[in-house]
């Protein structure tokens, strides 16, 4: 919606803004604790979730303080969607950078990279391009290889949407929900035993994994044409020419045979001939556009050279003449 500077809002609009203005002030009860007791036997929960006007992650602490379970917010961070749409899939993965980013900012801080970590996600699309290994887009490739730079990717699980803390986050909420909701002490089943938490596995690939899979197409190009045979560029001497080319194809005939099969004496008169024949026919398959511009009356021969029809073609003589 595009409004001048001096223009009204819709009235609608302002009453949403007069209601949230009007109980910004509760939050004034608010408290947060300036001291968290976190030692090597804590462990880290990070919970990640978007929508189609935010995405955001959240960090949690789980610790034993007295033989009671303790779950606390360490760090939350949340942003607004970029003015070009996105999918639901990518910004749920976007989330999940931002959770991986939080996790590594509370590592250097605290100084405790060994810390047990457990990465929390709604979305199965994000979490199978995270985990599997796929040819995927430059957007998801991206955030895929900087979530793994940063998190372990067996450390990735998944949460059903109503045991997901972070869609506080990322949805919003008002002041007033905000203080009756359990924000601050993270989900109700962390506190209990690792037993009786969500499975976190994944049953079977999404549908929309195979969105942001790259299009491929098989083509076949001919390379025939692209340039004159080698052995032709760096040999001058006719007859070493053939006698060279005519070796190659011993080697090639030699490799398709039984060792007792191979050849190995010097070249017969047939190999030269053939080998003869096959660089003609290299050559003219590579200056045939140039042949076919000539204003010559040709003809295929049996050995399949192109050959120019002149009188001398009638004559009983051999092709080599």
């Amino acid at each position: 919606m595009k409004r001048a500077w001096d223009q009204e809002l819709p009235q609608n609009i302002v009453n949403k803004f007069m209601k949230w203005f009007n109980e910004i002030q509760i939050v004034k009860g608010i408290s947060v604790p300036r001291c968290m007791k976190i030692d090597i036997f804590t462990e880290l929960h990070v919970f990640v979730d978007a929508s189609k006007g935010s995405y955001a992650g959240c960090v949690f602490a789980r610790s034993i303080v007295d033989s009671r379970v303790s779950v606390i917010l360490v760090r939350a961070k949340s942003r607004v969607a970029p003015l070009k749409p996105l999918s639901i899939p990518r910004l749920e993965l976007m989330a999940c950078c931002v959770g991986a980013r939080l996790i590594n900012s509370i590592f250097k801080a605290l100084n405790m990279p060994d810390l047990k970590v457990t990465l929390w996600s709604y979305s199965t699309t994000a979490l199978w391009w995270i985990k599997e290994y796929g040819n995927w887009s430059v957007f998801v490739a991206n955030r895929v290889k900087e979530i793994r730079q940063l998190t372990q990717i067996q450390s990735w699980k998944y949460v059903v949407g109503n045991m997901n803390i972070a869609d506080l986050l990322s949805r919003g909420c008002s002041p007033r929900q905000m203080l009756s909701s359990r924000w601050w002490e993270g989900p109700s089943w962390l506190k209990q035993n690792s037993e009786y938490w969500p499975d976190g596995e994944i049953s079977c690939e999404p549908q929309e994994v195979n969105v942001e899979r790259k299009k491929t197409k098989n083509a076949n190009v001919d390379l025939a044409n692209d340039a004159p045979p080698l052995l032709i560029c760096n040999v001058s001497d006719y007859d070493k020419m053939i006698r060279v080319f005519a070796w190659i194809l011993r080697f090639v005939n030699n490799c398709r045979k039984d060792y007792n099969k191979c050849k190995e004496h010097e070249l017969s008169v047939a190999e030269i001939e053939n080998s003869e024949k096959q660089l003609i026919r290299l050559t003219q398959t590579y200056y045939l556009p140039d042949v076919e511009s000539l204003k010559f009356v040709t003809f295929i021969d049996n050995d399949n050279i192109l050959r120019v029809k002149s009188k001398i073609t009638e004559r009983n003589d051999e092709s080599s003449f």
